[in-house]
């Protein structure tokens, strides 16, 4: 302990220098910022969403599972590509970074094409998966086909957006995500209720609202970034992988990650189907903690990008010891950022909650999630630093997956279904259980970490 106070005092953990703050700075503000006003328009579809009934939201809540599963699967090829991208900016490869933009671009359309068949074909088939209660199963599915249409656009603009923010330019994403926030907010008032001379839709309107916003997104990110000549201006042909070996590097990167993002996700959606076949007030309570809890992350996320930026754009640069000082670093940085996450969430919770149409034990179930996440935020925050912001911008992808995986599947899972659906516990306790399993993957992450063999260069 007196060796860390030693490194601390002189700075070599976390200092103050201008223009490592200014640097860090630069990647977290616009995230953070991005990321609170997604998080705002989750909580206004919820409430609107919420104001019909607990069936209509827990419907919706449900049928974003599948959602939630597509968006993790696109934001494992998006670690993939950033942890690439970053490194070739330290490089200042352009043509690398094209390249790899062209990969990320043809294989997130892929999967959103392979999402938005079942979402189209089988949407009923799929709320069963998820729900019992016939009313709720019912509402999902005239959900689902509409929603399934804006995984198309979201593969695109997340493509871009991975691209833009790796390049140390995320002033333009965060533009765009706002405006995709009013635009969604105005058509879920005009079409969930039916104002403004709008026809009355409900769930359907929710979900036409929310693809509109997702195509304006990509339309502001792809336009900006091809106007104002960012790192996602490219032409056609820079598209095109440089040779075979190129495919398989991008690939021997992406594809652990993509497995990562696409197992964990699908822990997470275990998670969901034991919430929903706890109650429908549990799936109700849950749906309002998810809301309200998506403005603690805006902290997380921006402090883990700006460290996975920072950390690969040094690596690829060949700076190797200044890379191991920045993951410090941004460790260092991770108390305060899980604290003031920590604070926003108890701060925000009551008000939020109270916004929902749902019954007192819900609301009252809500309020101890929070508590539990509040008390495990900085447990959360390292977990996220370590996989994401050090691990995988080092190369480190395949000790990552088993890492990230194994501790969901091996920890989370079976303790969440044993204390949910054998023991009957409340909605709170079986989230505490899925809380362990961050124990694990921290220890085995700061192990990784002071070995020092998670830095791979991979633009050598």
């Amino acid at each position: 302990m007196s060796a860390f106070v030693q490194r601390f005092r002189n700075g070599d953990i976390f200092p103050w220098e201008r223009d490592f703050t200014r640097e860090a700075l630069n990647v977290a503000v616009p995230i953070v910022i991005q990321t609170l006003f997604m998080a705002l328009m989750h909580i206004l579809d919820n409430v609107m969403i919420g104001r019909l009934g607990e069936v209509e939201l827990a419907a919706v809540t449900q049928a974003n599972r599948v959602t939630f599963l597509f968006q993790l699967v696109i934001f494992g090829l998006a670690s993939g590509t950033s942890t690439l991208v970053a490194q070739y900016w330290g490089k200042q490869d352009l043509q690398g970074i094209h390249a790899v933009m062209g990969l990320a671009l043809c294989i997130s359309l892929g999967a959103a094409v392979c999402f938005l068949i079942p979402c189209m074909l089988f949407p009923r088939t799929l709320m069963r998966l998820l729900l019992e209660e016939e009313a709720a199963v019912t509402a999902g599915a005239q959900y689902l086909p509409i929603i399934g249409i804006g995984y198309l656009f979201t593969a695109v603009s997340q493509c871009l957006v991975t691209v833009q923010k790796s390049t140390e330019q995320a002033r333009l994403p965060m533009v765009a995500g706002i405006t995709a926030l009013f635009v969604n907010t105005f058509l879920n008032y005009c079409l969930i209720f039916g104002n403004l001379g709008f026809p009355r839709m409900g769930v359907r309107g929710g979900a036409v609202a929310t693809v509109v916003a997702l195509f304006v997104e990509m339309s502001i990110v792809f336009l900006s970034g091809r106007f104002l000549h960012l790192a996602t201006d490219a032409r056609l042909s820079s598209l095109i992988p440089r040779s075979g070996a190129f495919v398989k590097k991008y690939l021997s990167v992406a594809f652990p990650v993509i497995l990562n993002e696409g197992f964990w996700s699908l822990g997470m959606v275990m998670y969901s189907v034991v919430y929903g076949h706890m109650s429908t007030g549990a799936v109700a309570a849950m749906s309002i903690f998810n809301t309200v809890e998506q403005v603690s992350y805006a902290t997380q996320r921006g402090v883990t990008h700006a460290c996975a930026v920072l950390v690969g754009k040094r690596i690829g640069a060949g700076r190797e010891e200044e890379a191991r000082r920045t993951s410090r670093r941004m460790l260092a940085a991770g108390v305060p950022s899980a604290l003031l996450a920590g604070a926003l969430l108890i701060a925000l919770s009551g008000p939020l909650i109270s916004l929902f149409n749902v019954s007192a034990q819900a609301a009252a179930d809500a309020r101890s999630l929070v508590a539990v996440s509040a008390l495990t935020m900085l447990l959360s925050q390292f977990a996220s630093l370590l996989v994401v912001g050090v691990l995988r911008a080092g190369g480190d992808v395949k000790y990552s997956l088993v890492l990230d995986v194994g501790t969901v599947w091996a920890i989370g899972v079976p303790l969440v279904a044993l204390s949910g659906l054998v023991l009957g516990w409340p909605i709170h306790m079986v989230y505490l259980m899925s809380r362990l399993e961050s124990v694990v993957k921290v220890l085995f992450g700061f192990w990784r970490l002071r070995s020092g063999k998670w830095i791979h260069n991979l633009v050598r």
